[in-house]
């Protein structure tokens, strides 16, 4: 009811009314955006202008004078103010057109405060049971509110359903769109993939059919490069053999000269014997006296000789191997195209060396690739009718790579020879297989190293000088200033195996496998080899090392005992068994017996003392690996 004393009741209800109608009118009259918007908004506004009219229609709207005409329905004895006091109770958002177009949001109050009253008309009022048509109006106006809640409510469900039917509409166009672009991407990714597998097809296809080419190419080279040394090695296989046979033919005819000389040197031999038999006979006490007295004198001149002879043939190595280093090879190593262009050689010559083994086709292979090497840096092939010597100045390249192939051959025999010492064998036979070649010059350049690295090749034993340094001192003995002595003696007993080895190899075996060239003579051959490489040297070395004072040297036992092992066979082979036999039984009763030898040790002086023992019971025995195997 709509008096001055407001219902509480009904102002609530009215209130709730109006929040619940003016909050559905005023989403009409919200600005909207330029952007298009989705078709449930239409929708929802469409349904909401409809709703509103439908309220309207159905509403009753009280206004100023409709109170008026219920107050003098109600109380016509009671007088009435003729002026009203309107009271408004405004919405958060004011505006004129609001109120107009919801009449709900608007209530209207008259105030009786300053008005006259009629006496008892309020208790009576208030004591005074409501009416039929005031019981109608209340039961109406909480039916209308019912009905506006429950039509509000529905509304409500009806804009949920419509939104939720446009968020799936929404959902399923995205849906939609998202699938369509799924399949373009798998599509485009299959296509993608496709082409892919095409081009590693296509890599794939190039690729063997150009490996398929280089193989091709590869075959073919070798097949030809096969060709071609199978070519070369029939071609040297019969160079090999005419030359065998060539020499052969060569010995054959000699050894058929030498059987006629021999037969007419034995007829004249005889007929010379007849003539001079009586001469020889009456001369025969006379020539006995003066052989005597010839022969004391010449021993006693050798004797003054042996004094000083091996210093002499020190310094005169010691001085060959310097003009060697001041006039070789310092300038081959200051002169850096010089020493880049024989790089290869000098690799190629130190392999060679280190794998060579104790077989003829071995060693015979390993000289002539060293020989081939050598001539590579001469203007012509050496021979020996006309060899290398150092007086005609040769290439200097030529001497640098002969003093590399005797240091090298000097390091194979410290580290190896010493502790094989048959493996010495081989290295001598292509030291003299090069020799053999033409190569002259290198015997010298071979003494001169080995003089160097042992002097005890002569043997001599320098004394050091006055105002000589230790360290210049021990390298002129061959000696490294922290090398024990046991070291060194091993050390220097592996070169003078080499050395020995080099003195005792006979020649008749390596003649033949000189390629294609004549048979050297027995002049050439004095001019090839220097007298120091030669088997008499052997006894001038044994002669040398009997005498004081060498032979008090701690090395001297060693030594002598290698020179039982290696050249003792091959002298008695050439001199005599007997003779040498006799040599070597008075070295042990002068030298082991009477202990003027002095060793590191006694046992070296008792291997001595076994070593000629075993001669005299067994004979002459050459150390293993002697001969080369074929």
């Amino acid at each position: 009811m709509r008096f001055a004393a407001i219902d509480s009741s009904d102002e609530e209800d009215y209130i709730s009314l109006t929040t619940s109608i003016s909050s559905v009118s005023s989403s009409s009259r919200r600005p909207t955006s330029a952007r298009p918007r989705p078709h449930v908004g239409p929708r929802y506004s469409a349904h909401n202008v409809a709703s509103e009219q439908e309220t309207d229609s159905d509403d009753i709207l009280l206004s100023a004078e409709d109170s008026a005409d219920e107050v003098e329905k109600l109380g016509g004895g009671y007088e009435v103010v003729q002026t009203e006091r309107v009271y408004r109770r405004q919405s958060k958002t004011p505006s004129t057109a609001s109120r107009q177009s919801n009449p709900w949001r608007e209530r209207v109050y008259r105030d009786y405060s300053t008005a006259p009253r009629a006496k008892g008309s309020i208790k009576s009022l208030l004591e005074k049971k409501p009416t039929a048509y005031e019981l109608w109006t209340k039961v109406t106006e909480e039916e209308a509110m019912r009905d506006g809640h429950r039509l509000a409510q529905e509304r409500r469900g009806e804009l949920r359903e419509r939104a939720n039917n446009a968020r799936a509409e929404v959902r399923h166009a995205d849906d939609l769109r998202l699938q369509r672009e799924e399949e373009e991407m798998r599509r485009m990714l299959e296509g993608m993939a496709l082409r892919q597998t095409r081009e590693a097809e296509e890599r794939r296809r190039d690729f063997a059919e150009r490996e398929k080419r280089l193989w091709a190419e590869i075959d073919a080279t070798i097949r030809e490069v096969e060709l071609k040394e199978a070519a070369l090695a029939t071609a040297r296989l019969t160079a090999e053999r005419e030359a065998k046979e060539q020499a052969q033919a060569l010995i054959a005819k000699q050894e058929q000269e030498a059987q006629a000389r021999r037969i007419a040197e034995q007829k004249v031999a005889e007929e010379k014997r007849a003539r001079e038999k009586q001469r020889l006979e009456a001369q025969e006490a006379a020539r006995k006296a003066d052989e005597e007295a010839r022969t004391k004198a010449e021993q006693d001149a050798k004797i003054v000789d042996l004094s000083n002879m091996p210093h002499r043939e020190w310094a005169k190595w010691v001085r060959q191997q310097r003009r060697m280093k001041t006039q070789v090879i310092e300038p081959v190593k200051a002169d850096r195209a010089t020493k880049q262009a024989v790089k290869i050689a000098l690799r190629l010559i130190t392999r060679g060396v280190g794998q060579v083994v104790n077989t003829k086709h071995d060693t015979v292979r390993v000289t002539d690739d060293i020989h081939r090497l050598l001539v590579d840096q001469l203007p012509a092939p050496p021979s020996a009718a006309n060899p290398t010597s150092l007086s005609s100045t040769p290439p200097t390249a030529y001497l640098y790579l002969l003093s590399h192939l005797s240091k090298a051959l000097i390091k194979q025999a410290e580290s190896e020879v010493s502790a094989k010492p048959n493996a010495a064998f081989p290295l001598a036979r292509i030291i003299h297989g090069l020799i053999l070649r033409g190569h002259g010059a290198f015997g010298d350049i071979l003494m001169a190293r080995l003089v160097k690295k042992c002097p005890w090749v002569i043997p001599f034993y320098p004394a050091k000088q006055p105002d000589q340094s230790r360290e210049s001192y021990e390298k002129s003995t061959g000696r490294a200033l922290d090398e024990s002595t046991s070291e060194y003696i091993q050390r220097m007993g592996g070169i003078l195996i080499l050395y020995f080895s080099i003195v005792q190899t006979c020649l008749t075996p390596l003649i033949p496998t000189i390629p294609s060239t004549p048979t050297p003579t027995p002049r050439q051959l004095l001019a090839l080899y220097p007298a120091a490489l030669r088997l008499p040297a052997g006894w001038t070395w044994l002669a040398y090392a009997l005498r004081k004072p060498i032979l008090a040297s701690a090395p001297m036992a060693s030594m002598l005992a290698i020179y039982v092992e290696v050249v003792a066979p091959a002298a008695a082979e050439v001199f005599g068994g007997l003779q040498v036999g006799k040599v070597l039984v008075a070295m042990k009763r002068d030298c082991v017996d009477r202990k003027r030898v002095k060793g590191e040790s006694e046992a070296d002086r008792q291997r001595l003392g076994i070593l000629v023992d075993k001669w005299e019971k067994e004979g002459r025995r050459y150390l293993q690996g002697r001969d080369w195997e074929v």
